[in-house]
């Protein structure tokens, strides 16, 4: 009898320790998917030439994936913008950029635990 409570019990600890990996490979791919969203938003901001159209489509892109994006411009003449919406990009705030900044937000979570932490990315653009 005592052999097949502790059968039992390695089973159910191998079905946990199951779960959970499994549960840590998809928080681990949501993250991959985060960076690779990051970089395709900055190699195409920066082709571009930060055109307003491109950061509005990566802007709702971001929404429709549950990422928050945020562009931040500073032009040749010191002007700072901050683009947070997806109609927030105009023409007059990418004319001339010297200097730009990219802030993805996601949540790293784990269901299984019921557990989720906000996690920011950030790059420089030029």
């Amino acid at each position: 009898m005592e052999l097949v409570v502790k059968t039992f019990m390695g089973l159910f600890f191998l079905l946990f320790l199951m779960l959970v990996g499994v549960e840590l490979i998809g928080a681990l791919a949501n993250t991959e998917k985060a960076r690779d969203f990051k970089n395709m938003a900055v190699t195409e901001i920066e082709n571009s030439d930060y055109d307003p159209v491109v950061i509005n489509e990566l802007i709702a892109s971001a929404e429709d994936e549950d990422f928050g994006l945020t562009v931040s411009l500073k032009n040749s003449d010191g002007e700072s913008f901050v683009i947070t919406d997806r109609t927030n990009a105009t023409i007059d705030m990418t004319r001339d950029v010297a200097f730009a900044s990219l802030k993805l937000e996601y949540d790293y979570s784990i269901p299984l635990f019921n557990a989720s932490s906000p996690h920011v990315l950030y790059s420089l653009m030029r």
